[in-house]
């Protein structure tokens, strides 16, 4: 509640979030690469995405306009064995992701305070490998180990910073 809209007690708002979102993913994928049983899976992903949470009865911006952009080549490989009874499979994804937040003020229930923004950016080499077993037609055992990354909620973060200097 922010006394100077409303004395306190009197006024009770919604969050609403705002998320505009498009991407791309481009994957070429060849059977018998270097021989017989070998799988070659290459491409990107790319994602942009425009997000903010604003109280909507009051019009005020709760997070600011944040904008993630992401950006990951990978390459995959998958080998049959024993007339495909086994595949074997192990990759790589390079994840590179860019968050731009702007400098903005929090609401009153955080104190006003005047948050300097920026563009911390993240890279990360991840790997994955998996094996496939299939004794008999129509039963499968696997195994798998998978890497993986995401961005963590910044806008629970940054609505709550409540001490100036932050950035």
């Amino acid at each position: 509640q922010d006394p100077s809209i409303a004395p306190v007690g009197t006024l009770f708002d919604q969050s609403a979030l705002s998320s505009e979102k498009y991407g791309a993913k481009l994957t070429y994928a060849r059977e018998d690469t270097l021989w017989t049983g070998l799988q070659l899976a290459f491409g990107a992903d790319y994602l942009h995405d425009k997000t903010f949470q604003e109280l909507a009865q009051t019009d005020r911006l709760w997070v600011p306009e944040l904008i993630y952009k992401g950006w990951a080549p990978f390459v995959q490989l998958e080998q049959k064995l024993f007339d495909d009874l086994v595949r074997l499979s192990g990759g790589l994804r390079y994840e590179k992701a860019t968050l731009h937040v702007p400098d903005f003020t929090t609401i009153a229930s955080a104190n006003s305070t005047f948050v300097e923004g920026g563009s911390p950016s993240f890279n990360k080499l991840l790997k994955n490998a998996g094996l496939v077993v299939e004794p008999v037609t129509g039963l499968s055992m696997f195994a798998s180990y998978s890497q993986g990354f995401t961005m963590p909620d910044a806008g629970l973060i940054l609505r709550a910073v409540n001490k100036p200097g932050q950035n």
